[in-house]
C-alpha cells in the first residue's frame, strides 16, 4: 500500500476547499447481550476538532487517508467529530442521540464560520441504535440537509455495510473496502478524499447503489481466496475509464435491519454507465452466493483435527472461536470451547483475548506472582456457558495501552481497558497437566495485533494451540507465523448458521432463508432530483429538552384555546413540563423523542412514539407531534411519522373537537374509532385514531 506523505494539517491558501472531516463506526450485533452505550465509545474513540488531526494522522486508517491527501492537494480539513466503538449489541438511544448531536453541532458550526465545499466520513455501515435502524444513512441525510445541494459528499464503508439507498440518493460518492482482513482502509480514504476534490474541480462523478436479497456467511468471505476475493476481483476489474470505484458490500445479516444484506456500489461519471457496471457486479455477486455456505467444524471434530495438526507438526494450531468474535459482535467471554480444550489435553494452551473486567483489576491490584482463586468468563450471559472456577498466577498485568503494528490498523492506539497474563494452575478444581495461560482484557477486544501479546511478554508460537476469540482480520498478522487454523462452530452470539436466529426487522424471504429465492429485477438507488430537505431530524437530547416543553406549551395554549378548560391551559408552563419530557427520554427506548431543525438550525418542532406492552395497533403509539408554521407544508410531519413509526400498526389521541388535527390524522392513514377518555384536567374527552400496518 502506498503512504503518502503530506500531513493533513497546516496553513492552507485562502482559497483553498474547505472540507468537513467525520467518523462513525459501530458494527451493531442485534442478538449480543451487551448494550453499546455512551462508555463504549469513550473507551475506544470519541474525539472533536483539531483532536481527529492529533489522533489519526499518519495511521493507516480512512481518516489518516483523507487527512494525506487533503494536504497533499492544499485543501483545508475542517476535523468536525469522531465516534467508533467495539463491535457489540445495539447502540442505546441515549449515546446515538449524543453523538449525532454533537455531529450536527459540529457541523453547524463550520458552516456558521465559512461554508464547507465538502464532506468526508469514515462510516462503518452496519450500526444499529435502539431506535434507528439505519444510522449512516440518518448521518449522511442530515449532513446534506446542513451543507446544501453543491457540497461533496464523499463516504467510506466496511466491507460488511449493511447499505441502504439513502447515501445514493444524497449523492454521496461511495467507496467500501475491498479486503478482509481489511487492510485498505488507508486506501479508500485517499480514493475518497481524491475523488471528492476532483468532483468539486468540474469532474462529473455520480453513483448507484444496488441491493440485493441475499445474506451471506463472513466466515468464508476471505479476500485472498474463496468467493469473495473472485467478486472483488471482477467488481475491481470494472474501474477502468470512466468508472472510479465498484464496490461490493457483503453484509452483516446479524445487524437485523430492514437494509441487512449485500449490495453494490459504483462511482463513475456517466450515470448510464454506472448503472450497468454496478447491474453486472450484482448479477456475478448473487451468482457466488452458494459457496458462502461452508460449514465450520463442531467442537469434537475441530478438536479431531487440533490433534492431527499437532502430531504432524501444525504448530501452534488456532482454534478459532469464530460466534465470540468480539468483531462479530461476541463478547469474548464464552466458555464453552474452553472447557472443551481443557478437557481434551492437547498440550500447551494459550486463551486469548478473554474479557473479564474483575479479573483484571484483581490481577492488577495483587501484581505479579500472586496467586488468584477466581471465576474467569462467562459473566456477560450464562447462555453460553458458566464461569471457570481457576486458581492461576498472574505473569503480567498492564494498563493494556498500546499501538497497533498491523498491518490491520497499523498505528492506530488501542486501550483494552487493562490486560493481564495468567497462568492456569487449576480449572474446577482440577490440576492442569500442560501449561495453560490466558490473556484477560478489561474489555472485549479481538487480539488481532502481536503488539498487545509483545506488551505482555507472551510469545504466541510458544504453545501448541491458541484458542483465540477471532474470525478473519488476525490472519493478516499472524497467519504467516501460526500453523494450522480451525475454525470453531461453538456456541456464542455470532454463530455461522443465522437463519437459526430470531429476526425481527430482516427480510427473511431473502437468500438462504428461501433457498428458492430468484434475484429478480434490481433497481439502482440514485441521488434524487430535489432530494435536500429543508428540516433535519434526530433524536431529542437533554439539551433540547427546553426548546421541546417551552414549544409544547405553547401549541396546547393556541391549539385548545376554547376546547380545553381556561384555568387548565393557564397551569401549563414549560417548567411544568420539562420534568415529565426528562422522564420521557429516560424511557428509551420504549419511548422515543425526535427533534427537528432548519438546515440553518432554527427548532421546527418534535415529534415522539410510545410503545406499550400490547400487540397490534394498540402497541405503539404516536404521542407527540407540533410543527412550528414554518415547518408546515415541507413534508415534515410524514417524515418524523414515518421514522416514529415505520410501516407498523399504531394509534393516537386526538381531542374532541379539533377538527384540524383529524383531518391531519385521517391524511396520514388513521381513522377514528369510538374509543374514548374523559380528562379530568382538561375536562374534554380524547377520541382514539388507529391505522392498520403499511
Amino acid at each position: 500500500m502506498e503512504q503518502m506523505t503530506a500531513s493533513g494539517g497546516g496553513q492552507q491558501p485562502a482559497n483553498a476547499p474547505r472540507i468537513g472531516v467525520a467518523f462513525f463506526y459501530h458494527e451493531s450485533h442485534s442478538f449480543s447481550p451487551i448494550a453499546t452505550d455512551l462508555a463504549a465509545f469513550e473507551a475506544e474513540d470519541h474525539h472533536e476538532g483539531d483532536r481527529l488531526i492529533d489522533v489519526y494522522s499518519g495511521t493507516q486508517t480512512e481518516l489518516g487517508g483523507f487527512l494525506d491527501v487533503l494536504g497533499a492537494r492544499g485543501a483545508t480539513p475542517v476535523p468536525l467529530t469522531a465516534a467508533a466503538a467495539m463491535p457489540a449489541g445495539t447502540v442505546t438511544t441515549a449515546a446515538y442521540a449524543t453523538l449525532l448531536r454533537e455531529f450536527e453541532l459540529a457541523l453547524r458550526r463550520a458552516v456558521a464560520d465559512n461554508p464547507l465545499d465538502g464532506l468526508l466520513l469514515a462510516l462503518h455501515g452496519s450500526m444499529v441504535s435502539e431506535t434507528e435502524q439505519d444510522p449512516e444513512g440518518a448521518i449522511i441525510e442530515l449532513a446534506r440537509a446542513i451543507l446544501g445541494a453543491d457540497a461533496q459528499i464523499a463516504v467510506t464503508f466496511d466491507l460488511h455495510a449493511n447499505v441502504s439507498g439513502t447515501p445514493a440518493e444524497c449523492g454521496a460518492l461511495i467507496f467500501g473496502y475491498q479486503t478482509y482482513p481489511h487492510i485498505d482502509m488507508y486506501d479508500q480514504g485517499v480514493r475518497a478524499a481524491n475523488a471528492l476534490l476532483d468532483a468539486l474541480a468540474g469532474e462529473p462523478l455520480t453513483v448507484r447503489t444496488v441491493r440485493l436479497p441475499m445474506l451471506l456467511r463472513s466466515i468464508n468471505m476471505r479476500t485472498a481466496e474463496g468467493p469473495m476475493a473472485d467478486v472483488v476481483e471482477f467488481a475491481r476489474a470494472r474501474e477502468t475509464g470512466g468508472v472510479r470505484a465498484v464496490s461490493p458490500h457483503a453484509g452483516f445479516p446479524y445487524a437485523d435491519t430492514r437494509c441487512s444484506g449485500a449490495a453494490v456500489s459504483v462511482v463513475a461519471a456517466d450515470p448510464s454507465e454506472a448503472e450497468r457496471v454496478a447491474q453486472e457486479v450484482a448479477e456475478y455477486f448473487w451468482a457466488q452466493r452458494e459457496r458462502y455456505q461452508v460449514d465450520v467444524a463442531a467442537i469434537p471434530e475441530a478438536l479431531a483435527a487440533a490433534r492431527d495438526a499437532i502430531a504432524v507438526g501444525e504448530t501452534p494450531v488456532v482454534l478459532a472461536d469464530v460466534a465470540d468474535n468480539p468483531q462479530s459482535g461476541g463478547s469474548a467471554d464464552t466458555t464453552v470451547l474452553l472447557r472443551e480444550v481443557f478437557a481434551a489435553d492437547l498440550g500447551t494452551v494459550l486463551m486469548s483475548a478473554i474479557c473479564d473486567d474483575g479479573v483484571v483489576r484483581v490481577a492488577r491490584s495483587a501484581g505479579v506472582g500472586a496467586v488468584l482463586e477466581t471465576q474467569l468468563a462467562g459473566k456477560a450471559s450464562t447462555e453460553f456457558g458458566a464461569p471457570l472456577t481457576v486458581k492461576a498466577e498472574v505473569l503480567a498485568a498492564t494498563d493494556g495501552v498500546y499501538v497497533n503494528d498491523g498491518p490491520f490498523n497499523a498505528g492506530l492506539s488501542v486501550d483494552t481497558g487493562g490486560a493481564a497474563w495468567l497462568r492456569l494452575r487449576t480449572v474446577g478444581g482440577h490440576p492442569v497437566s500442560a501449561t495453560a495461560d490466558v490473556v484477560v482484557t478489561g474489555r472485549p477486544i479481538t487480539a488481532n495485533d502481536p503488539a498487545l501479546y509483545r506488551y505482555l511478554g507472551v510469545d504466541p508460537t510458544a504453545y501448541d494451540v491458541l484458542a483465540w476469540k477471532v474470525k478473519n482480520h488476525f490472519r493478516a498478522a499472524f497467519e504467516p507465523v501460526v500453523g494450522r487454523i480451525i475454525p470453531v462452530d461453538a456456541p456464542g452470539p455470532a454463530q455461522t448458521d443465522f437463519t437459526a436466529l430470531r429476526f425481527q426487522h430482516t427480510d427473511t424471504a431473502a437468500w438462504p432463508f428461501d433457498g428458492d429465492r430468484k434475484l429478480g429485477d434490481l433497481t439502482a438507488d440514485e441521488p434524487l432530483t430535489g432530494a435536500v430537505r429543508p428540516f433535519t431530524i434526530r433524536p431529542a437530547t437533554h439539551e433540547d429538552l427546553p426548546d421541546i416543553a417551552e414549544f409544547h406549551v405553547a401549541v396546547w395554549q393556541e391549539a385548545y384555546a376554547g376546547l380545553m378548560d381556561a384555568g387548565f391551559l393557564r397551569t401549563l408552563t414549560p417548567e411544568r413540563r420539562l420534568p415529565e419530557w426528562e422522564q420521557a427520554l429516560g424511557r428509551a427506548p420504549g419511548y422515543q423523542v425526535l427533534v427537528a431543525h432548519s438546515a440553518s438550525g432554527a427548532f421546527l418542532g418534535f415529534g415522539s412514539a410510545h410503545r406499550h406492552d400490547d400487540t397490534g395497533p394498540l402497541g405503539l403509539e404516536l404521542h407527540t407531534l407540533n410543527l412550528t408554521p414554518e415547518a408546515r407544508g415541507t413534508g415534515l410531519a410524514a417524515v418524523l411519522i414515518d421514522r416514529l413509526l415505520g410501516d407498523e400498526p399504531a394509534f393516537a389521541w386526538v381531542v374532541d373537537g379539533n377538527a384540524r388535527a383529524f383531518e391531519f390524522y385521517r391524511k396520514v392513514g388513521f381513522e377514528p374509532t369510538d374509543d374514548r377518555r374523559p380528562d379530568e384536567e382538561s375536562r374534554v374527552d380524547d377520541i382514539r385514531v388507529v391505522r392498520g400496518a403499511r
